[in-house]
């Protein structure tokens, strides 16, 4: 038991997938969380990476996706959104993604660098817009939408690198929802318990 707002508050928004998945867990991801706050679903594996899609994103979403790889978790954001910017660290992972995926704006970026995100996404914005420009509210409103799959962070290690990382995401950017695939960070979501909920359920 620990007294901790902040702790408290992440055992609200922390979201282990398959909970969402089989129904366990209902909330909203499409609207934004009661604090302000981004959600936070955390998954293992690709395809549970990518089986959250429908239940968090909007025709209307601005998204990123940081740890992109080739772009195939990307590219199917990008088709159930406004768009997806995929980022990665190595620039030739960037070249490929490019080649398979054209239509897609792809960005050489470290995710622990923030503040890069926004400027990716205003780089993004000028090949989109390239006929008017863009304004600063349009790039400093962040994402609505962040998946990330960093290789450090996807196995039973690097917890406290992984809430790292997803507190200079929601702070910088402030998305609504973060997608993340970590089993540090499921089994986090597994055994972090808000005070409220068990309250809630032990009055029904």
């Amino acid at each position: 038991i620990v007294k901790s707002k902040t702790i408290a508050s992440l055992s609200r928004r922390l979201v282990h997938a398959q909970r969402l998945f089989d129904g366990t867990v209902a909330r909203d991801f499409k609207s934004p969380s009661r604090d302000g706050r981004p959600y936070i679903i955390a998954g293992v594996g690709v395809e549970e990476y990518r089986r959250t899609i429908p239940h968090v994103l909007q025709d209307s979403d601005e998204c990123l996706e940081v740890g992109c790889f080739s772009g195939t978790t990307t590219k199917l954001v990008h088709d159930a959104s406004t768009y997806c910017i995929g980022v990665d660290i190595g620039p030739k992972i960037i070249k490929r993604a490019q080649a398979e995926h054209p239509e897609i704006y792809f960005a050489v970026g470290d995710a622990w660098r923030s503040l890069d995100m926004l400027r990716i996404k205003r780089n993004a914005a000028a090949v989109r817009e390239s006929t008017s420009p863009v304004s600063t509210d349009a790039i400093l409103s962040g994402y609505d939408v962040i998946y990330a799959d960093i290789g450090g962070l996807s196995g039973p290690d690097g917890l406290l690198e992984s809430l790292s990382l997803i507190d200079g995401l929601s702070y910088a950017l402030e998305p609504r929802c973060i997608v993340i695939k970590s089993l540090c960070m499921r089994r986090l979501a597994s055994s972090l318990r808000a005070y409220s909920d068990i309250w809630e359920r032990s009055q029904k």
